[in-house]
């Protein structure tokens, strides 16, 4: 299982990375509000610099219940450029998060896992879909405790890929309009050689 961050700058071609942009930033597609409040959190992860921000979510694909939005092929591309084979795709969805001029500096969302009751290996992947600041945060866990180990700022072009277990949270954009990310989770083929 994989278990360090990777980070991969310009995982799709240039013209790849502007049809994903100009697709979130000038389609009229449907975006459902999202209150991070609610998001779970558990004792201990995130605090004291976790608050809650206003993100929209755009729903590409869902293995369960199924469904495939008609933008699907606009993400073939990034599905291609993960470095761990995919066994079973469960989800891909965009968030944009608007900018907080007045959030907390180093303060993040809620610090969390993308699946309550998560399969046992799970690969989450985040794609920066436009520059941006609003950094994604990774947590360790030692001696039972949740700390901040990695913060990764937004490039677009960018494509993170860890651990699905591995607690992490989004930040909102204090200087940019918006934050854009796609989101995938997948559980990964058993033979791919990651350990």
């Amino acid at each position: 299982m994989l278990q360090d961050v990777l980070i991969i700058d310009d995982a799709i071609s240039f013209e790849n990375q502007i049809d994903l942009e100009t697709y979130f930033t000038t389609s009229p597609i449907p975006w459902n509000y999202v209150n991070a409040a609610k998001q779970y959190e558990p004792p201990g992860v995130g605090a004291p610099n976790s608050c809650n921000y206003k993100q929209f979510v755009h729903l590409v694909y869902l293995d369960n219940p199924h469904h495939v939005n008609q933008s699907f092929p606009l993400f073939v591309p990034l599905l291609s450029a993960i470095p761990v084979e995919i066994d079973r795709l469960l989800m891909i969805k965009a968030s944009m998060t608007v900018s907080d001029p007045n959030r907390p500096v180093n303060s993040y969302g809620k610090a969390h896992v993308d699946f309550t009751d998560p399969p046992t290996e799970l690969i989450t992947c985040v794609y920066y879909v436009n520059d941006s600041d609003g950094d994604t945060v990774i947590f360790s866990k030692e001696d039972g405790k949740y700390t901040e180990a990695q913060r990764i700022p937004p490039k677009r072009g960018r494509l993170i890929v860890f651990n699905g277990l591995t607690y992490h949270a989004g930040s909102c954009p204090t200087t940019s309009e918006p934050r854009i990310v796609v989101n995938f989770n997948f559980i990964p083929r058993s033979n791919n050689g990651q350990s």
